[in-house]
């Protein structure tokens, strides 16, 4: 059996569409705009928020740095996904979580992304958690649980440093201030074949939770599925 792991969730804002009964919003990763500090030399191979992601499934290797669970808020359900879902692979770059999000969010809009959109919006992800967590003071309080999970793992200056190159790995913060920027649920499963179980998937991690039911008269958000495997590596699991 898979272990859950906890953790927290908590705007510019992307909405992504839809089943029935969802909201939809027609813009793409690509139009938002953001000013970055030039890219630097990557200090660090492994992204924060591996050892998080690992820590709590038995049998995963953990990755370089103290394994550490953020501080519980939501637990994932541990129960096996639909058998109606299927992987789509994504290129192992280094930025397969991004790539894997911006599949994800342009397949629930209806949009085909070709690959070199594909990188453009995946690197448009990565730069929108830049602006949120390494522009300034005031924008970084609206992401301190993303803040305080990625501190477990390194500094602010060596991690802002390290999220400026475009093979930035992506993980637990980095989901955690995109689900809430751009208001839509993120669920991390694992296969249950990798791990010696079954045929299924199961979710291990969920964050924004809460726009997936919606509130106040607000639709809810359908979410984007990612498949987490053994070799620190992001596809995207959708529904077949």
């Amino acid at each position: 059996m898979m272990t859950p792991i906890f953790t927290t969730s908590g705007a510019c804002r992307l909405d992504a569409v839809s089943e029935p009964g969802e909201a939809a919003d027609s813009r793409s990763p690509s139009q938002l705009s953001f000013e970055l500090v030039p890219a630097q030399p990557r200090a660090v191979a492994v992204a924060s928020g591996l050892a998080s992601l690992a820590a709590g499934v038995p049998g995963f290797a953990s990755g370089p740095g103290p394994g550490s669970c953020a501080p519980p808020n939501l637990l994932c359900t541990l129960a096996t996904a639909p058998a109606t879902l299927k992987v789509i692979r994504i290129k192992g770059d280094g930025k397969c979580m991004f790539r894997a999000l911006a599949l994800g969010l342009a397949r629930n809009q209806g949009r085909v992304l070709p690959p070199p959109v594909e990188q453009k919006e995946a690197d448009n992800l990565r730069m929108a958690v830049a602006e949120a967590l390494c522009r300034t003071e005031k924008r970084r309080k609206q992401f301190g649980r993303a803040v305080r999970a990625l501190q477990q793992e390194d500094t602010l200056k060596s991690y802002c440093k390290r999220l400026a190159s475009p093979s930035f790995w992506g993980g637990e913060p980095e989901m955690m201030v995109l689900s809430d920027m751009l208001k839509v649920p993120i669920y991390v499963y694992l296969s249950e074949s990798e791990y010696g179980g079954g045929q299924g998937y199961s979710c291990i991690q969920k964050f924004g939770e809460q726009y997936r039911k919606g509130g106040k008269g607000g639709k809810g958000r359908r979410p984007v599925r990612l498949l987490f495997t053994g070799n620190n590596h992001f596809d995207l699991l959708v529904k077949s």
